[in-house]
């Protein structure tokens, strides 16, 4: 937790030889310029929950739209079709994506579903 922003990717090179974990960054619940690691099993990623789930309902991923707006939703953008990063995501996330909505505090989600469903 807190790790001074750059610094993160020394750690993150460090821990890449663990089997069996992802780590993926966040920012810093505690300190505004500050990144937290989160360490995770590899089967714990929005990714892989997103992998099983469309599996188990027989859909097919090329159909799905991933939303997101922090570092963790790169995992997420991997297991999808359709790219979505709010209007306030990382600029990570935000080159990631297919589609930058808007914000999440201006009803951006909200807006993005609508606009999917009258399609």
């Amino acid at each position: 937790m807190d790790i001074a922003i750059g610094s993160e990717v020394e750690l993150i090179k460090a821990l890449e030889p663990i089997k069996g974990i992802t780590v993926s960054k966040a920012h810093s619940w505690t300190i505004p310029e500050g990144i937290d690691l989160h360490i995770t099993n590899e089967n714990s990623t929005k990714e892989h929950a997103v992998i099983e789930l469309c599996s188990l309902l027989g859909v097919d991923r090329s159909n799905v739209a991933g939303v997101g707006d922090g570092f963790n939703d790169l995992h997420l953008f991997q297991a999808v079709g359709h790219k979505v990063a709010m209007g306030n995501a990382v600029i990570e996330l935000k080159e990631a994506a297919d589609q930058v909505i808007g914000r999440e505090d201006a009803n951006g989600l909200g807006e993005f579903i609508e606009g999917a469903i009258l399609k």
